[in-house]
């Protein structure tokens, strides 16, 4: 299991509970985690636990470590590595030896290849030990680099930094044109609450009432002349100042008239 790499997001109980105790070098154990669907054929495995049942935090390890190199000025090699062997992964490891090797003029005349890393033995029948590299802890540190995609079940797919991923519904204009068109159609003539509430919702402009008698007859038949929106609104303005003035004054009146006690 060297190098192997796996991801794993915590949600719910199980985040509030661990995001600030679990650091690099915790060592954790999982209980009947879900396994989530990746979004890539060359994915690593991954994990999801919600409950404060699926962790459980063992301790930490005193070896394990993160690779002391920078990718950049900000950037710290996310590698992890045993610090028993060393404070710097393999890939750094060939970068400054391979730097030393081209300032040393007896090792860069040569044409051998110069590898490092880790490695399995292997004996051959003529009694020679071989050593082979193992190629996990490469691919990890390639799938350590990369971004990988999860769907998590109740919130969607999510990559590997922590960003949940949503998709825009594309909606097809003339479809909504047509059902704005139908709505607007259904809707003309209703000035009740739930017809006002799906015009704002669609997007549907009210349009105003329009007297269809003129002025003259309005006149004639109500001995009034029609009110302007202004005006309206000015005069539901000054009738609402006076129900408040009344409200004021009873309930002035009702405290004058409570009876008065001294407690001697």
């Amino acid at each position: 299991m060297r190098g192997y790499v796996f991801y794993v997001f915590f949600s719910g109980k199980a985040a509030d509970q661990f995001k600030n105790k679990i650091r690099m070098g915790s060592i954790v154990g999982f209980t009947k985690p879900t396994i989530l669907r990746p979004g890539d054929v060359d994915s690593a495995v991954g994990l999801h636990v919600a409950h404060l049942y699926q962790v459980w935090l063992i301790g930490t390890s005193k070896d394990l470590g993160q690779c002391e190199a920078y990718v950049n000025n900000t950037t710290q090699c996310p590698a992890t590595l045993d610090q028993r062997s060393g404070t710097l992964c393999d890939k750094h490891l060939v970068t400054i030896c391979g730097k030393s090797k081209n300032t040393r003029m007896e090792f860069a005349s040569g044409d051998s290849g110069l590898e490092i890393g880790w490695a399995t033995t292997k004996l051959a029948r003529n009694g020679q030990t071989k050593y082979q590299r193992m190629d996990v802890a490469s691919q990890a540190s390639k799938n350590m680099n990369k971004t990988f995609t999860y769907v998590i079940p109740g919130k969607g797919p999510i990559n590997t930094l922590g960003k949940l991923i949503r998709k825009e519904v594309v909606q097809d204009p003339k479809k909504v044109a047509k059902e704005k068109k139908a709505w607007t159609q259904f809707l003309e003539g209703r000035s009740d609450p739930g017809a006002m509430m799906i015009r704002k919702l669609k997007g549907i402009e009210e349009k105003e009432a329009v007297n269809v008698l003129s002025k003259e007859a309005f006149l004639k038949i109500h001995n009034k002349t029609p009110m302007e929106k202004e005006e309206a609104q000015a005069k539901k303005r000054s009738i609402d100042m006076l129900l408040a003035q009344q409200q004021r004054k009873k309930a002035k009146k009702l405290n004058d008239e409570d009876p008065k006690f001294v407690y001697l």
